[in-house]
């Protein structure tokens, strides 16, 4: 997790010193310490709450490594709360952040990730509608998504196999996930992710750590393939958006509704507050 020891560099922080601009953007919380540093406005921006990552750490951790992620919480949280009332806008990435945060009082606005407008368009499957290929992509240098493939190889994987389905699976370092099972194929980084999408009918999203929006969820959506995840995977995104996607169990997932899943519409109106165009839009109103 991150702590409060950075804010180190005497490089930047002499040029924040003696800086004239009007807003200092902060969107990670170890960085915080700059903005004693200027007389200008403070912007919080909550990538991730991450007292909120902590608790959930602390919730599948063990022994020693449980209790400092539950200390990292409440420290973390401490933090959060000194910085936020001294800002003059705090904004959120996640749905689910935002509400934490206003149910602790700290007014914010939710500003989502966001995808280019011309991302949002459907690939056609390279293999028909017929083969029942599921697929899980991800940078495996985080921690989070080691942790979903091990509950996809523990939990998902012979559910999914009683199914008729094979799984396919790709990302960077995906080297660190050692011999995949029968049923899964590891591609590797792969060139392009429109690519990957044409491979698969549905995709998957069996996370329970971490925090903030899933934009591997986003970028899915945005090709037309349909996503299977777990409450949490989609706790980043707007009630209205989370409607139309499946959700299942993390250790007794069902399947039985992939058989005949429709693809996902990139023009559906509940998409719109994740183009860029809109968001655009957003931050302009905000500035302003």
């Amino acid at each position: 997790m991150p702590t409060m020891l950075g804010a180190r560099d005497a490089h930047l922080k002499g040029l924040i010193h003696n800086s004239k601009t009007d807003i200092v953007l902060i969107s990670a919380l170890s960085q915080a310490p700059y903005s004693g540093l200027s007389s200008a406005r403070l912007w919080l921006d909550f990538m991730d709450v991450w007292s909120d990552v902590a608790r959930r750490e602390g919730h599948v951790r063990r022994g020693a490594a449980r209790l400092s992620a539950r200390l990292q919480a409440a420290y973390l949280a401490q933090h959060e709360q000194r910085y936020a009332s001294r800002a003059h806008i705090v904004t959120t990435t996640g749905w689910s952040d935002h509400k934490l945060l206003r149910s602790r009082g700290i007014d914010n606005l939710w500003i989502p990730s966001t995808l280019p407008d011309d991302e949002f368009q459907a690939v056609n499957r390279r293999h028909g509608g017929g083969a029942k290929v599921a697929g899980f992509i991800g940078n495996f240098e985080y921690w989070p998504n080691v942790d979903a493939y091990r509950v996809l190889v523990d939990s998902w994987l012979p559910r999914l196999r009683s199914e008729g389905w094979s799984v396919l699976v790709a990302g960077r370092h995906s080297h660190v996930l050692g011999e995949p099972p029968p049923g899964i194929t590891l591609l590797g980084e792969v060139p392009s992710v429109a690519d990957f999408y044409r491979e698969v009918s549905v995709t998957l999203a069996p996370i329970r750590l971490g925090g903030g929006m899933k934009v591997k969820v986003l970028e899915s959506l945005a090709k037309g393939v349909p996503v299977i995840g777990t409450d949490f995977a989609f706790d980043g995104f707007s009630p209205e958006l989370r409607g139309k996607l499946l959700a299942c169990d993390v250790t007794r997932p069902d399947f039985h509704s992939l058989d005949g899943i429709e693809p996902f519409s990139p023009l559906d109106p509940v998409l719109e507050p994740y183009r860029l165009s809109a968001v655009t839009k957003k931050l302009a109103s905000v500035l302003a």
